[in-house]
């Protein structure tokens, strides 16, 4: 919880000094939407994403058969198209 804190002030700082350094600052005709943007999509969601997480009991144990799955999946289409895949 402690990263998605500071992952949530550096997000913050970062707009903070774009909007002060090349835009107008906390005016203009779009501060309410892009504060409602900013509460909903920052502020509710990501908090509602990474508490969730723990709840998917998602370790890292599962995290190598992920990597062999895709790479997997990868030679296959290289077999089948006898391309290397973008």
């Amino acid at each position: 919880m402690l990263a998605n804190l500071g992952r949530l002030l550096l997000a913050f700082a970062a707009l903070g000094v774009w909007s002060f350094g090349y835009g107008q600052g906390v005016g203009g005709a779009g501060l309410g939407q892009f504060l409602f943007s900013g509460v909903l999509g920052m502020g509710v969601g990501d908090l509602a994403f990474f508490a969730a997480l723990p709840l998917l009991e998602f370790g890292q144990s599962q995290c190598p058969l992920l990597s062999d799955f895709a790479d997997n999946i990868d030679t296959m289409q290289f077999l089948i198209s006898g391309k290397v895949a973008q």
